[in-house]
């Protein structure tokens, strides 16, 4: 957890839920996990005040708690990434618009508001539940579901929810899709108690002492992980009907004869097909939002983006439903449940799947034009036909070819037409995977000479994407005229470098990118190596190797010749660490954001006065009559620094959109007795030049490591979160660990006083069959003026000069 991103959280909460919440936020970021009377001394608050402010927090999320068997207290814990989904609250809401209409999006607003909410009670604020009658849901300073702020209970009106059939027909397809989950005990709880109580469960169901060995201690890891990913998963989709059935076997179609299923388009006019399908759901249902699902949905837009600027719109559009479809498989970007995401095939989808949720008027065959064969049917042994230039008069150059490459060329025609041929003799053989309801026997106005060019044109831009330089797609396989998969593990690589170069042009120049994209492509090189590879002159290769070196972009390695270290005996080698890189610029947009809504609350102060009086309800509507010209000008002025103030988080935020992957330890197992498991993947900016894994990177895993296992024990008043210093580090290096390697760090406290500490790190491989190295390291706590990197909530930049210069 850095800085700058805590400091980002507090802000965020104080901005949305006020100066109570981000105080009790900014306490439990600062020390750790604490209990009601600890947290009610570190954030000198009352029980009282601390009770009011908490019951917001466990709402929205904000807050995660656990209530320990052992001394039956309760603690708490802050969940940073919860509080950094706040900002994509607006993003949320007009994603779902735009995908199931203006009553959905409605509807996750409230959610969102709610922070989570039981169907029944969703049911009763909007009027159409059994009991409405029991409670005034629409009464001044209550919710009003419909989105009328007047003192009295007024009805829905037509164009929101009209009946209860309507309500769950919504929410269960947004269910289906993703962006409502189900709650339950186990979503309040931090991830380190649901490991230990899963832990615990399998263990006494065993029966016996099964887990000793490194086999058994491996196979209770996969249990745990299964226990854990049935609590977090097994309600999403199952059990959410209370029995009722929808009419039909099949699913209703909407009027431009698309589906209507969990990721289709929600119009108003759609209203009917959602009352008709009949959907009950269980009432006491608890949902909220996923933005994990937004994660997803975020990412799959900028992936087209991307496609429309390198290949096309059209192809755009393409990849963009292909995208849709198998949004419906990925819950969610990385899954740190799982032991490896490589081990699972990824989703795929057939073209025939896509021609039919495709939109029939899409023009595919102009957007095209010719394109050659791609590679993938050279590769199974079919010569590529040879195509003349556009651009070049063919009569205006003598024909100098002999009678063996005219023979050629004419193998090649024929072996094209062949394959134009086995392609359409496979759409006519696959009549029986179509729907009966597109293109059979042209009763939708498509004749089969129709389907044929359609099938081609759209397996024609399928294979532009996979034949692009970013792989947007790739063949898995061969069923339904081809099946297709997306490699999102290295498209999401690629976005993040495609962010750190344009970054890097804006800050310095075309040059400098040039040269990082070089050092990143080709490894650490010399000046003289660069030199011949940019063709740039070496005055301006020096001067932006100096400001990348000086920005942080770039780093440099002394390698001597001899012992005697001359400078005239040193070569010095360029080399681009990326994750560090990115690091750094994600620290960049948390500071920016935090002053973006620092400067949006000086502005917000400055007008105070202004805005109470235009907030009043008697001006609401009437600000013509009740405020003057020069009133309306400067409320105007602020409106629109607010927006712009707001709109540049949100530009900020695609930057900061790999921040939750970002995280390179991944905290596995822990134990309120003071132990913890952590997982790291050994990279290339770990190692030394021998490509194994360096003996200070180690050090500083295991000081950070062993650090976060006082965490769990420390008491009110001493040894806070990642608190002290550090005495003496010893560590024993048995085995080298070569990059490419998980490892698995094991900590644990052997003794913890009120001033000294000793600690235990143990490095091993994933199966623990394998120590490659062992610490020992001795901690002294501080004074509690020593603060550490999390801001203290107060200490902010103040004076609108100040910020004004931070941005």
């Amino acid at each position: 957890m850095s800085q700058h991103a805590a400091e980002l959280s507090i802000l965020l909460v104080k901005d949305v839920y006020g100066d109570l919440s981000s105080r009790i936020f900014a306490a439990l970021l600062q020390r750790g996990r604490l209990s009601l009377h600890a947290l009610s001394t570190e954030a000198r608050l009352s029980l009282r005040q601390l009770k009011h402010g908490l019951v917001v927090l466990i709402q929205q999320h904000l807050v995660l708690h656990y209530d320990s068997p052992d001394d039956r207290s309760t603690y708490y814990e802050a969940d940073l990434t919860a509080a950094y989904h706040l900002i994509r609250s607006g993003k949320a809401i007009q994603l779902v618009e735009e995908r199931f209409g203006e009553i959905a999006a409605t509807l996750v607003q409230n959610v969102l508001l709610l922070g989570h909410a039981q169907l029944a009670d969703l049911a009763n604020a909007y009027g159409v539940g059994s009991s409405v009658g029991e409670k005034d849901v629409g009464v001044k300073g209550q919710l009003n579901m419909s989105g009328s702020t007047k003192g009295h209970h007024e009805q829905p009106t037509t164009d929101g929810i009209s009946s209860l059939q309507q309500l769950h027909s919504i929410i269960n397809h947004l269910l289906h899709a993703g962006f409502l989950i189900q709650t339950n005990r186990h979503t309040f709880q931090p991830l380190a108690d649901n490991y230990e109580e899963a832990e615990i469960l399998i263990r006494s169901a065993a029966g016996r002492n099964e887990f000793g060995t490194a086999k058994g201690k491996e196979f209770l890891r996969t249990k745990v992980r299964e226990k854990l990913r049935e609590w977090r998963d097994g309600t999403e989709s199952k059990n959410l009907s209370n029995g009722s059935t929808s009419r039909g076997g099949k699913r209703q179609k909407l009027s431009h004869g698309r589906t209507f299923g969990a990721i289709e388009n929600w119009d108003d006019d759609d209203v009917s097909d959602a009352q008709d399908a009949r959907v009950i759901l269980d009432e006491k249902i608890v949902v909220r939002f996923n933005f994990e699902k937004l994660a997803v949905a975020l990412r799959n837009q900028q992936l087209v983006g991307i496609c429309e600027k390198k290949i096309g719109e059209v192809t755009a559009q393409v990849y963009a439903e292909l995208l849709r479809r198998l949004e419906m498989k990925l819950p969610r970007c990385h899954d740190s449940l799982e032991a490896s995401d490589d081990t699972q095939d990824p989703p795929s989808i057939t073209t025939l799947e896509l021609s039919q949720s495709l939109d029939k008027d899409l023009e595919l065959v102009s957007a095209i034009g010719v394109v050659p064969l791609p590679n993938k049917l050279k590769s199974l042994g079919r010569a590529a036909k040879r195509r003349k230039h556009p651009f070049i008069d063919s009569e205006a150059i003598p024909d100098r070819r002999d009678n063996s490459a005219t023979e050629d060329e004419e193998e090649d025609d024929e072996t094209d037409d062949q394959l134009k041929a086995e392609t359409l003799n496979s759409i006519d053989e696959s009549d029986d995977y179509i729907s009966e309801d597109d293109f059979v026997n042209g009763t939708d106005g498509h004749s089969k000479a129709d389907k044929k060019n359609r099938m081609a044109s759209i397996k024609s831009h399928l294979q532009l994407l996979a034949e692009s330089s970013w792989h947007f797609l790739r063949l898995v396989g061969s069923r339904g005229l081809g099946d297709w998969a997306v490699d999102f593990s290295s498209l999401t690589k690629r976005l993040k470098q495609q962010s750190l170069e344009d970054i890097i042009t804006q800050r310095f120049n075309s040059d400098a990118c040039r040269l990082v994209r070089i050092l990143n492509e080709k490894g650490k090189l010399d000046e003289k190596q660069i030199l011949n590879l940019s063709l740039l002159k070496q005055k301006d290769i020096r001067s932006n190797l100096t400001l990348l070196h000086e920005g942080g972009h770039l780093e440099l390695q002394e390698v001597p010749r001899d012992a005697t270290r001359q400078p005239s005996r040193t070569i010095y080698l360029w080399y681009f660490d990326p994750d560090k890189c990115r690091q750094l610029v994600l620290e960049d947009v948390f500071q920016t954001m935090a002053r973006c809504l620092q400067r949006a609350e000086t502005e917000r102060n400055s007008m105070r006065q202004l805005l109470v009086k235009a907030e009043r309800t008697d001006v609401v509507g009437q600000e013509d009559k009740y405020l003057s010209p020069q009133e309306r000008m400067q409320l105007q002025k602020w409106k629109e620094k607010d927006e712009k103030l707001l709109g540049q988080m949100g530009r900020l935020d695609q930057l900061g959109f790999d921040y939750t992957v970002l995280q390179d330890c991944k905290l596995v197992a822990a134990a309120p007795e003071g132990k913890c498991t952590f997982e790291l993947l050994v990279t290339e900016k770990y190692a030394n030049m021998r490509g194994m894994l360096h003996g200070g990177a180690a050090a500083l895993i295991f000081d950070m490591c062993t650090a976060v296992a006082v965490g769990p024990v420390a008491r009110p008043g001493t040894w806070g979160f990642l608190g002290g210093v550090s005495r003496a580090l010893n560590i024993s290096y048995l085995k080298p660990v070569p990059i490419g390697t998980t490892l698995r760090i094991e900590c644990e406290v052997l003794h913890l006083g009120r001033k000294l500490s000793l600690l235990r790190g143990v490095m091993t491989s994933l199966d623990g069959k394998v120590v490659y190295a062992t610490a020992e390291h001795h901690k002294a706590q501080v004074e509690d003026s020593v603060r550490g990197g999390i801001p203290v909530l107060g200490e902010r930049v103040g004076g609108e000069k100040k910020l004004g210069s931070k941005l």
